[in-house]
């Protein structure tokens, strides 16, 4: 709807599925084929495949890249497929050249403009579609097989371009689904018309995402911690395949959770480790226990060139009993305006500097390697990390260490020097109640408790701020006016056996 005319957005959606063909089988139902059939005339007689008017405005070159335009195309494709003894004769070829013309055409044209899109979800999204289109047109154009192959090789070109030797993705989990989703129908599909295995055919690669499961699993009721343009979730259709791929892997875990979060018997999961590098993706964490409760601290690094990430290269997430009590805000839907805020860096749990005119930022995308160090196990955790570049006319430097003797310790040290400014402030992110009374900063949930002891010459003040759909959060900032200097923070984490 972001691209089409105000006058256009209330208009119905077409009636119909490719679920009718699948029943009409499964039931031996003439009507429900011929329903199908039905539907797939008229996406077909739709003049434009498109979001909307400004992709054919004549004269323009502008288009929507191609997702609409696939899902057209693989919606007939698989109806041609299973129903297509319902059309007569002239009702294929008119499918067939409408798949060929107004489907994979255009899509081709969208790949070979859009380099970037095999450096992201876009590819797998738009591939589906033209992927279907050509194994239903080569069965009667034999010429079309090459054109098959091709799409064959730039699922595979996707995928090893988008995961990180590591197993990493430097969108974050909620990009990374649906470009193995997606790409794993294209090749299951291209795997049973070549007589082959999918298994086989799916490279090397996307068989260890399984560390990259594990560093961004949450130890709250979500599924994954919200990092870059992600929510919280991650979608079971695509975990099936990544189980299917990968078994007894940490994305197995992740399912466990989600059976356990409906009330179902969790499956048989490997435990998060107690500490994971992904050295080519840039991230860290470390999962502990304090008691009888996880403690996970992650941290957030970058690789030159990332996209679909925000102003947060030295943040962190700390979780513990089972919330998020230092978070990453994630995203929100791009149609809300409030979604560009989300990116900032003040509005993630980072050292910036304040006294300027202007908000003070890094760039982003970030065309440095930003990355962490560290070591841990089941008990200490210590990392570091020089977050200097990208901050050009604001840091001459910026570097942080975290240390964690213990699960139930941390201290957060911050070293830098101001190109620009009158000090800075930490800022600290949360939808728990906060309190400060007596020179601490106390966050309570509901079985834990975080403390932190600000620096004596900091100032403390806690802001309300709004978030999408009417939400809020509570932002911690620690001043410190300087122009150069230290911001150490120290943090408890204690069992509220108080209950409150």
């Amino acid at each position: 709807s972001a691209h089409t005319r105000v006058r256009d957005e209330a208009q119905p959606k077409l009636a119909g599925s490719t679920d009718l063909a699948v029943a009409g089988l499964v039931l031996r139902d003439a009507d429900l084929l011929r329903m199908a059939a039905r539907y797939a005339l008229c996406l077909a007689l739709s003049e434009h495949w498109e979001t909307g008017f400004m992709s054919v405005f004549p004269g323009g070159p502008w288009e929507d890249r191609a997702f609409r335009r696939s899902y057209t195309a693989e919606d007939i494709a698989v109806i041609l497929d299973l129903a297509g003894e319902v059309f007569t004769e002239t009702g294929r070829a008119y499918l067939m050249r409408r798949l060929a013309e107004e489907g994979v055409g255009p899509i081709n044209y969208v790949t070979w403009r859009h380099e970037y899109i095999f450096r992201c979800n876009q590819l797998a999204y738009f591939n589906t579609g033209r992927m279907c289109a050509y194994l239903v047109l080569e069965r009667q154009w034999p010429r079309v097989k090459p054109y098959t192959d091709l799409a064959y090789r730039d699922a595979i070109d996707n995928l090893e371009t988008v995961i990180e030797p590591d197993g990493g993705s430097l969108e974050g989990p909620g990009y990374l689904s649906p470009t193995v989703r997606e790409n794993y129908t294209a090749l299951k599909y291209y795997a049973r018309a070549r007589g082959g295995n999918v298994s086989e055919l799916v490279p090397e690669v996307l068989k260890r995402t399984s560390n990259y499961a594990a560093v961004v699993a949450s130890t709250t009721a979500d599924d994954v911690i919200p990092i870059c343009d992600s929510g919280a979730s991650f979608r079971r259709d695509s975990l099936s395949v990544l189980m299917e791929l990968i078994p007894r892997s940490y994305w197995t875990t992740i399912y466990s959770k989600q059976l356990a979060r409906e009330g179902k018997p969790p499956v048989e999961a490997p435990a998060l480790p107690a500490f994971l590098s992904l050295p080519h993706t840039g991230y860290l964490a470390s999962t502990r226990r304090l008691g009888d409760d996880q403690v996970k601290i992650f941290v957030m690094g970058n690789k030159a060139g990332a996209g679909h990430t925000h102003e947060d290269k030295g943040s962190f997430v700390l979780e513990y009993a089972g919330q998020a009590f230092a978070m990453d805000l994630g995203i929100c839907d791009y149609e809300d305006p409030i979604h560009a805020v989300y990116k900032h860096a003040q509005r993630h749990n980072m050292l910036v500097p304040v006294g300027l005119s202007e908000r003070a930022c890094p760039q982003n995308p970030l065309p440095f390697d930003v990355k962490p160090t560290g070591r841990g196990d089941e008990r200490t955790f210590h990392a570091s990390i020089d977050a200097t570049p990208g901050w050009e006319g604001y840091y001459r430097k910026w570097t942080r260490r975290w240390d964690s003797p213990s699960p139930d310790v941390l201290v957060i040290r911050d070293e830098y020097e101001l190109a620009r400014g009158t000090g800075v402030e930490f800022y600290w992110q949360t939808k728990l109640p906060v309190e400060t009374a007596g020179g601490a900063i106390v966050i309570r949930g509901d079985k834990g408790v975080v403390s932190l002891s600000p620096p004596a010459d900091c100032t403390v003040r806690v802001d309300r701020l709004d978030l999408a759909e009417g939400e809020t959060h509570n932002r911690i900032a620690i001043r410190k006016e300087a122009a150069q200097g230290t911001l150490e923070i120290s943090v408890t984490l204690t069992r509220d056996h108080a209950g409150r």
